[in-house]
C-alpha cells in the first residue's frame, strides 16, 4: 500500500512535497486575484466614467450661466447707450450742431471715409 511512516524518500528522483503545496498557492493566488481585481476593475472604470461625466456637466453649466450672464451685460450695456444717445438727440444744443453740420458745405479737401 504504501510506505511505512517512519520510512523517508532517498531517492535522487524524488519530488519535494513543498512543490505541490507552492503550486496550489499560486493557484489559489491567481484566482483570488482574479475574482478580487476584475470586479475592482470594473467598479473603478465604472466610477471614472460616471465622474467624467458629472464633470462635464457641472463644467457646461458653469458655461451657460457665464454665458448668459454675460448676454445680460452686453444687453445692459446697449440699451444704455441706446438711451443715453436718445437723450442726446433731444438736447437743443445737438439738435442745433446737426443742423448746422447739414447746412455745412461740403469741402473737396475733407477726408472722406
Amino acid at each position: 500500500m504504501g510506505r511505512p511512516l517512519g520510512q523517508r524518500r532517498t531517492d535522487a528522483n524524488a519530488e519535494p512535497t513543498v512543490r505541490g503545496t507552492s503550486r496550489l498557492s499560486v493557484q489559489l493566488i491567481a484566482w483570488f486575484l482574479v475574482i478580487a481585481l476584475v470586479p475592482l476593475a470594473i467598479v473603478t472604470v465604472s466610477t471614472y466614467l460616471a465622474a467624467e461625466r458629472a464633470l462635464r456637466d457641472q463644467v457646461t453649466t458653469s458655461l451657460y450661466a457665464i454665458a448668459r450672464r454675460q448676454v445680460a451685460q452686453i444687453a445692459t450695456y446697449v440699451r444704455e447707450r441706446e438711451q443715453n444717445v436718445a437723450a442726446l438727440s433731444r438736447r437743443p444744443d445737438t439738435i442745433a450742431a446737426l443742423v448746422d453740420l447739414g447746412n455745412a458745405p461740403v469741402s473737396a479737401t475733407a477726408p472722406r471715409r
